[in-house]
């Protein structure tokens, strides 16, 4: 798709299928590699967002995150810039969000598996009660310089963590790394893992997953919550 903006002309899609020729040029392959982009030579779901511009960089990136936005395209981690000729060409890990990723799809059925036969694990470092501190946002650099922590609009501002595997939301259930979070009869799991700290305070992280199966998901950072006995 061509967008023609005031002096920046954007040619945006997602991902990069090679041609029959790119696809035994082993040299370009290794190139793009190098800059830890993702070479697509097959059918698999596109994870590359890709602009060119000429002109302000900046406002290309809003133009790519309006595109993005109204396209329900999830852009995620830091754009990388390439210079060549005197344009720039831009690119940044995005997921398509109607679109199933395989990978999270087999991850998914082998999880499922694995609760039907195994034995739940109640860690008890991960037991108490917490409190959300914030979500990191990427990109990190540009649009993030300072790495601030921003509110999520959620519910889950406060968790407690029962040993039997509960929580204080119905709908919430913990066991092993995961927090199980049921929508509409689908229960999506989020991992859990411990921060770490310097100055004794436990941290809880979430990887929490968005609806969509291919979407990655955003950190959450919860602080343990002590109760004044």
């Amino acid at each position: 798709m061509k967008l023609v903006l005031k002096k920046i002309i954007l040619l945006v899609f997602i991902g990069r299928v090679l041609n029959d020729e790119l696809k035994t040029n082993y040299n370009f392959i290794k190139v793009m590699e190098s800059m830890g982009l993702e070479v697509l030579t097959d059918n698999k779901v596109e994870t590359l967002l890709h602009t060119s511009s000429t002109d302000d960089v900046i406002e290309t990136y809003k133009e790519m995150i309006k595109y993005a936005n109204s396209n329900n395209i999830q852009i995620r981690g830091e754009f990388i810039e390439i210079y060549n000729d005197g344009k720039t060409d831009i690119y940044v890990e995005a997921y398509d969000l109607t679109k199933n990723n395989e990978d999270a799809l087999i991850h998914e059925k082998q999880l499922e598996e694995k609760f039907k036969t195994t034995e739940p694990i109640y860690d008890s470092k991960y037991v108490g009660k917490w409190c959300l501190q914030g979500q990191i946002v990427e990109p990190l650099k540009i649009f993030n310089p300072n790495k601030e922590h921003f509110m999520p609009d959620t519910k889950y501002k406060e968790l407690i963590l029962y040993k039997d595997g509960t929580t204080n939301y119905d709908n919430v259930t913990w066991r092993d790394n995961y927090l199980l979070v049921e929508n509409n009869g689908k229960i999506v799991d989020n991992r859990l893992y411990q921060e770490n700290s310097k100055d004794g305070t436990g941290y809880l992280g979430i990887l929490m997953n968005n609806i969509n199966i291919n979407a990655r998901p955003y950190r959450y950072y919860y602080k343990e919550v002590k109760d004044r006995d």
